[in-house]
């Protein structure tokens, strides 16, 4: 098998900088959770950036015993999402950001509503798709979270928050080593103001212990690449 969706520059790229990059034969990474975790087992998970649930159905669907909590700030989303979820045990939804702070922020709505973030598009990026409106939504970070629910681990952390993910991993400081693996959106380039890229999240992950595994569906514009998802897994964590 070949690289249809990763292009020859990324992978030339990643392994000019050591990486080796095996190509998936499922794209959606589940193959690469069975590497770590068994069906059976109960799994805490949370998927910051839910959207509508399809992700946390699809992972619910391979790991029955899973628990999910899911965030969605956008009301719109939020509802599909409660009515895609309900019937599903162990799913819990919370109509909340996830931020670098806890409380309320200014929410830059686009028009397909997948791009919608915390952070202002760049105009380049989003050729027409820029934002229509801006909203207020209520914030959480996960040091809360973590505090107020006690935990003392979480298995997998999925995020995919339209370039504020640095900054959620750089707020949970050292509790960063309590997570087993992370699922996250990265951009190669910036299409945020004040957003971080692959290249600065891959370093601060490798400076917390975090061994980089892999990368799926690599979007493209005019043969550049944007953005794709990264796993990490805890160097550490899996070892025990």
């Amino acid at each position: 098998m070949g690289f249809p969706l990763i292009g020859k520059f990324i992978v030339k790229l990643l392994n000019k900088m050591n990486y080796t990059i095996i190509p998936l034969d499922n794209l959606d990474f589940f193959e690469n959770y069975d590497l770590y975790f068994e069906p059976s087992d109960e799994i805490l998970v949370f998927d910051v950036g839910a959207y509508h649930g399809d992700w946390a159905l699809n992972f619910k669907n391979k790991f029955a015993n899973a628990k999910i909590f899911c965030f969605e700030p956008l009301k719109s989303n939020f509802e599909v999402l409660v009515k895609k979820t309900s019937k599903t045990n162990n799913i819990i939804t919370i109509n909340k950001a996830i931020s670098n702070e806890t409380g309320q922020s200014t929410f830059h709505i686009t028009k397909n509503k997948y791009s919608s973030s915390l952070l202002e598009p760049k105009d380049e990026f989003f050729n027409g798709n820029i934002e229509t409106r801006l909203t207020t939504v209520d914030t959480i970070n996960l040091l809360d979270i973590i505090i107020n629910e006690k935990l003392d681990r979480i298995n997998l952390l999925k995020m995919d928050i339209q370039g504020m993910e640095f900054k959620v991993l750089q707020n949970l400081d050292e509790k960063i080593t309590m997570i087993d693996l992370i699922y996250i959106e990265v951009n190669f380039q910036p299409q945020y103001q004040n957003s971080e890229t692959f290249f600065e999240i891959n370093s601060y992950l490798e400076s917390k212990n975090f061994q980089f595994l892999n990368l799926t569906h690599v979007r493209k514009d005019r043969g550049k690449a944007i953005f794709t998802e990264a796993l990490y897994v805890n160097k550490q964590k899996m070892l025990t």
